[in-house]
């Protein structure tokens, strides 16, 4: 079964990483609909921007293949917020949250088109 909106806000700040950016943007993600255990986890696999999309894509596929669709199009989208506008992949990523954020939210009449 695809899980949709079954998701309850973190409460807090969190210390994720040392850089400020890099952290208040894990902050952002488990807010938006990152699961705050793989967060940590992979905060760790992170030493700067360049390793940003190399931890956060592999999270986005995981979370898709467990039927997790907010979980894998926040990661997606967070994997896009710091790829260049030269990267091949950046329109790619852009287009899965999308897709995955609308499916996610689909019974909401606001979004009908």
């Amino acid at each position: 079964m695809v899980s949709k909106l079954e998701y309850n806000f973190p409460i807090g700040y969190y210390e994720f990483h040392e850089h400020p950016n890099i952290n208040y943007q894990f902050n952002r993600l488990i807010t938006n609909g990152g699961n705050f255990e793989e967060i940590k986890e992979v905060a760790t696999k992170i030493k700067d921007f360049d390793d940003w999309k190399r931890e956060l894509v592999p999270l986005g596929d995981k979370a898709l293949a467990e039927s997790r669709l907010l979980n894998a199009a926040m990661y997606y989208r967070a994997a896009e917020f710091f790829v260049s506008p030269n990267d091949p992949d950046k329109h790619a990523l852009y287009e899965k949250f999308i897709d995955l954020i609308f499916k996610v939210y689909e019974d909401l009449p606001q979004l009908k088109v």
